[in-house]
């Protein structure tokens, strides 16, 4: 629910609405913007919407972490900019955030090319957009709801901490699914998993990287380093997730 400004710098619509050549051209306030260029623009695109007052951000486009050293840096210097001024980061390297209550659907997966999931009490934080839009989509087949759907990414601003920490106090919501690579920062994942269990929600995780194979490939999607995991698992079972 409202209104959405397609920014482009040469098309005058985009899927059927009116485009913008750029950020400082649209008059109204905006609440979020979503970043779908190539990697190398990021930077320029997000200097831009700042320069006209946006401070949150969802990055799809991948090219960072993931990619090596020169990626970090890039990484580093956007969430740099955006936090100096008191803004947010979801990404980048992500499919998004879905939110059935409101509507608000800020995502490219595939998932939605047929119905809208519909609302329901089950929200699911994924660090893999791809791995949370197999199970939106298994959801959906089965005639379930969804409350909140959350992709971190490669996380260099909001984590999956931090989405579990919401997700603690969101009345919608009574089961969490979370889809895990790797676990940035132990101490704020416990705090929020304590919540979540003194708000009586379930939460259910699938740990990924358990082989050399699998933790390679966590390392070249999302930048994640795997770990030991029996530590993971030990960690998790302390906390009540199945």
């Amino acid at each position: 629910r409202g209104v959405c400004y397609p920014v482009h710098p040469c098309r005058g619509a985009v899927q059927g609405l009116n485009g913008y050549p750029s950020r400082a051209s649209i008059r109204d306030p905006i609440d979020v913007a979503l970043i779908a260029t190539e990697g190398a623009r990021v930077e320029a695109a997000i200097a831009a919407g700042l320069e006209a007052g946006v401070l949150v951000y969802v990055v799809f486009s991948s090219g960072f972490a993931e990619v090596g050293p020169k990626g970090m840096q890039l990484q580093k210097r956007i969430v740099d900019l955006v936090t100096s001024r008191g803004g947010v980061v979801l990404g980048p390297n992500c499919l998004g955030v879905m939110n059935t209550m409101n509507g608000v659907m800020a995502t490219f997966s595939s998932v939605l090319e047929g119905d809208a999931p519909k609302p329901g009490h089950m929200a699911m934080v994924s660090q893999s957009g791809a791995m949370a839009a197999y199970w939106l989509g298994g959801l959906m087949s089965f005639g379930l709801g969804c409350s909140k759907w959350i992709t971190t990414g490669n996380e260099a601003g909001i984590d999956a901490a931090a989405a579990v920490d919401y997700l603690a106090d969101d009345p919608q919501t009574r089961v969490l699914g979370l889809y895990l690579e790797d676990i940035r920062n132990a101490d704020d994942f416990r705090v929020a998993l304590t919540r979540a269990a003194r708000s009586r929600k379930a939460v259910i995780a699938i740990k990924s990287g358990r082989s050399r194979a699998g933790a390679a490939a966590a390392n070249s999607h999302t930048g994640a380093l795997a770990g030991d995991a029996a530590l993971f698992d030990a960690f998790l079972a302390q906390h009540g997730v199945l």
